[in-house]
């Protein structure tokens, strides 16, 4: 895990990937190429981190300033504009 937070990348991404590697690690055991004596997660042995998990939602006032916004009707900023209420990005690039 450390490696990956020097690279730059959240608890939550680095548990992301080890998640990934894990499903990986679960195939190999499965088909006996690893023991569960070499079996690395679980209790008492490597816990994946669990980042925190941050609220994305638009607020109300947000949603209610996208509902009113102008448009030419047809378009595609008018499409993107009836959207954009229901997608989700984090608080940063709104």
């Amino acid at each position: 895990m450390k490696h990956g937070l020097a690279e730059g990348n959240s608890i939550t991404s680095v548990g992301f990937y080890l998640r990934s590697l894990r499903t990986i690690v679960n195939d190999a055991a499965r088909e006996g190429v690893i023991t569960a004596e070499q079996y690395p997660f679980g209790k008492e042995k490597y816990q994946i981190p669990i980042g925190q998990n941050i609220k994305k939602a638009l607020t109300m006032k947000e949603v209610q300033k996208i509902i009113a916004y102008s448009t030419v009707p047809r378009t595609t900023e008018d499409k993107v504009r009836d959207l954009r209420p229901f997608e989700q990005r984090p608080p940063e690039q709104r």
